[in-house]
């Protein structure tokens, strides 16, 4: 509809109802309103794909404030709220105090996100419409896909909680026959007041003065510039999608980095697939930088103190290694209930023992019940997904608002509930085969254990007993290889650890065997003492976590010389690394460091190449010469 004056209308209340200011929608997520708002807006930009891959971009910035439409006819509406506000208490009162500050003040903060390369949000606005859903509708979502991620309609509340107005302005392109329609309207979420001697509901709407409060159709002088997907009225919007911009923006300390967290932590698959770029600000999160994105410090500092970080973060991290990485196995199964389902697993000694649940490129959960506790194996991260769009159609159907779990008993039929809960016994019972295969820690009847041979004698060297030979009463023991406590003679550094001043081992020992490099002998006990190496630290140079430059510091716990090997840090067993060249001491040719002069407790920097890049978890070993 166009009109030649548009407006902010309040419509009458209708019935005896009061809309008061704790809107259960916005309320939903005022605990972490940044890392809600990546989530709920990137999903509901999946949810309506046109080609691959979708972008969407957060951009900040202020306007004057006789840029915002309708601003005197808003001060005016704020005003009238400040009485039942007060009526209300305190939390209201501060919040319209506020908005009229905000409101009176030269510019306003705003945050615009756009999308691209969707099919926008279809309209016209009426029931059953998506647009109509999203603007005016309670608790109702209309998908296209019946995969969407969404389907509650409560995550369009979520650009509310970060405006300090509650105020938000839309618009979107979409196709509409052989054409193109393009739809904007403002809506703000305030509380019911009174205005021309009757009663107003809390919620209005900028448009076409109009009761019905319709949006407006095309271009219109009355849109400023920054508001509309096109410039001009003899300039039809021609990019498909739909942009939200959010007045009087929260724009506290950090948001950006807290934003792009959310983003990385929920959206890794999709970018890695490359269904997804997103930007914030100048920062790009694509395929080609969301690794190095995982390694930045400043993103892990901004979240450390918000529960569940900053674990959520490096466990993110580890699923994209999953992913990405040469070394991940991959295998598949067809699930009765299911369909087609994928298991992406990465072996490593450093890897938290979790299994996340996707689906469409969205993280769900890593919390699934009977996949949440495995003692007796290695560790490993897995990636699980759905490939069949009934299978994920099935799993969208069990998924709370937050959608985060699968919860069989929101299923109205009986024998909907139970193929759903047969459905997911299947996808545990198919992740946990996967694992007894790839990560369970072997059994076997005799195990060599090194750290008891300064104890007992070789078999061999003893040749028989006083006692004579005596038998178990209770036959053989099975020991599980699991890696026995004791104290360690190197030091282990994840790339770009914190120097956070923890010890390691304090005791010299004598050698058991082999580490690789020439730092011990293949055999029996070597006669060579291995130097305590406390509080080692790796750190790529260059920037880029893979690198063949890399710069270790440590503390020997030693004076003198010593000979120095580095290592990947494996699950199973260490794999020497070969440097070629070092700061510190003489490489050898078998890449090796010898001659190194240390003093007790005085720490070192060695700069070193490799033959080869790496990204993984350094263990270094050294010896007095």
């Amino acid at each position: 509809m166009k009109a030649k004056n548009n407006d902010w209308t309040f419509p009458q209340k209708q019935g005896g109802e009061w809309d008061s200011f704790n809107n259960p929608g916005i309320e939903t997520f005022t605990a972490n309103p940044f890392g809600h708002l990546a989530r709920e807006v990137i999903q509901n930009s999946l949810d309506v794909p046109d080609v691959a891959p979708i972008t969407v971009e957060f951009f900040y910035d202020t306007i004057k404030k006789n840029e915002l439409p309708g601003i005197n006819t808003l001060s005016k509406v704020v005003d009238k709220c400040q009485k039942p506000a007060k009526d209300e208490g305190s939390k209201s009162a501060r919040f319209f105090a506020n908005a009229k500050k905000v409101l009176a003040a030269p510019t306003i903060g705003v945050l615009s996100i756009h999308e691209r390369n969707t099919k926008g949000m279809e309209g016209p606005c009426k029931r059953g419409k998506p647009y109509y859903a999203y603007m005016k509708a309670a608790g109702q979502s209309v998908k296209t896909l019946a995969t969407a991620g969404g389907s509650y309609g409560i995550g369009k509340f979520a650009p509310y909680a970060v405006s300090v107005l509650r105020t938000l302005f839309v618009s979107t392109v979409y196709k509409q026959g052989n054409g193109k329609q393009h739809l904007t309207q403002g809506k703000t979420i305030l509380i019911s007041h009174r205005d021309k001697g009757s009663d107003r509901q809390g919620a209005g709407y900028w448009g076409p003065a109009d009761d019905s409060c319709p949006p407006i159709e095309g271009y219109h002088p009355d849109m400023p510039v920054w508001l509309a997907r096109n410039s001009s009225a003899t300039q039809p919007a021609k990019n498909l999608g739909t942009s939200l911009h959010i007045v009087g923006f929260d724009a506290r300390k950090n948001w950006d980095k807290i934003l792009m967290v959310s983003v990385l932590e929920n959206f890794f698959a999709a970018i890695w697939d490359s269904k997804l770029e997103v930007t914030i600000g100048d920062e790009e999160i694509n395929k080609e930088t969301i690794a190095d994105l995982f390694d930045r410090v400043d993103l892990k500092n901004a979240v450390a103190d918000m529960t569940g970080q900053p674990e959520r973060f490096t466990n993110a991290a580890a699923y994209l290694r999953a992913l990405a990485s040469k070394d991940n196995l991959t295998e598949d199964q067809q699930n009765r209930v299911l369909g087609h389902c994928r298991m992406h697993i990465l072996l490593g000694e450093d890897l938290p023992k979790k299994v996340v649940v996707l689906r469409n490129g969205m993280v769900i959960t890593d919390q699934l019940d009977k996949l949440k506790r495995f003692s007796d194996y290695k560790g490993f991260v897995g990636v699980v997904e759905c490939i069949s769009p009934k299978g994920n159609e099935l799993l969208r159907s069990m998924e709370p608002p937050a959608h985060n779990d699968f919860e069989p008993e929101r299923l109205a039929e009986p024998k909907d509930r139970k193929q759903a809960r047969l459905a997911l016994k299947h996808l545990a019972g198919f992740v946990r085969d996967c694992l007894k295969r790839h990560a369970r820690d072997p059994v076997t009847e005799v195990t060599s254990i090194d750290e008891l041979a300064d104890y007992f004698a070789d078999e061999d060297e003893t040749k028989s007993s006083d006692r004579g030979e005596e038998v178990n009463p209770i036959g053989g023991i099975t020991i599980r290889a699991k890696p026995l406590p004791r104290k360690s003679i190197s030091r282990r550094a994840e790339e770009g650890g914190a120097d956070d001043g923890s010890s390691g081992g304090q005791q010299r020992g004598k050698g058991t065997g082999g580490t690789g490099s020439g730092t011990g002998s293949s055999g029996g006990r070597s006669e060579k003492k291995l130097v305590e190496l406390r509080n080692l630290r790796a750190i790529p140079v260059g920037g880029h976590r893979l690198s063949v430059s890399h710069k270790l510091t440590l503390t020997p716990g030693f004076t003198g010389k010593m000979n120095l090997a580095v290592m990947e840090s494996g699950a199973d067993a260490d794999r020497p690394l070969v440097v070629t060249g070092a700061t510190l001491g003489t490489v050898t040719t078998s890449g090796v460091i010898n001659g190194i002069a240390v003093n007790d407790g005085q720490r070192i920097t060695i700069e070193l190449e490799l033959n080869e890049k790496f990204g993984g978890s350094f263990k270094a070993v050294g010896y007095e010469v």
